[in-house]
């Protein structure tokens, strides 16, 4: 159980209750519960009510898209990066060694991505899955050269389109956590797209 994303959660609807109830309370202040009033304020006050509802839905349906996913079997992993990496057009893939592509459904996804020259993949040196997919359309970007292997791991859909999004994956305590994020919505979504886009001219000018 997320207990962070609980509290979340709870911290949220009491901000939003909180604000109602003082707005309400406000309103009973100048007009005493006792006094006589239209019908006009009590569809007003029925109206705010069902605004706070509404509020309270949406924030705690953003928080749960938003919260990150955390799974522990290699299937399970499998069955979210398939359905990450088909679900846009370009993907960029930022691994070490793809070492999570070894089951024959995530390779069939790729090699549809490639085939349509929506794929590229960095990572440090081939292996022969990249070499495979070269030969289907991927673009591969090895950064061995470098003299650098970065931590980072993570995968961009939609590449260089409004409306991107980026993966990222880390292992914690025997669990794969999984968080995303969309262009212009956190800063790492453009910290990984400077990173790709810097192999890519590093590649283009012969360095990697």
């Amino acid at each position: 159980m997320n207990w962070g994303l609980i509290r979340k959660i709870l911290t949220t609807v009491a901000v939003q209750t909180a604000s109602f109830a003082s707005i309400v309370g406000m309103y009973f202040t100048v007009i005493p519960p006792n006094a006589e009033r239209p019908s006009s304020h009590w569809i007003a006050i029925g109206a705010a009510g069902v605004i706070l509802i509404v509020l309270i839905a949406y924030e705690v349906c953003d928080h749960y898209k938003n919260a990150p996913k955390t799974y522990r079997s290699e299937k399970s992993i499998n069955r979210y990066m398939c359905r990450w990496v088909s679900a846009g057009g370009r993907v960029v893939i930022f691994s070490r060694d793809m070492s999570w592509a070894g089951g024959q459904m995530v390779q069939d996804v790729l090699s549809e991505k490639a085939k349509r020259n929506e794929l590229t993949i960095c990572l440090e040196k081939e292996i022969p899955l990249t070499e495979d997919l070269k030969s289907k359309g991927a673009k591969i970007i090895t950064y061995n050269k470098l003299g650098h292997t970065p931590r980072s791991r993570f995968t961009i859909v939609d590449f260089e389109k409004e409306g991107a999004r980026v993966a990222v994956g880390v292992h914690e305590h025997g669990k794969q956590v999984i968080q995303e994020f969309r262009s212009g919505e956190h800063p790492f979504f453009a910290v990984s797209e400077d990173m790709v886009k810097f192999l890519l001219k590093a590649n283009a000018n012969g360095i990697s």
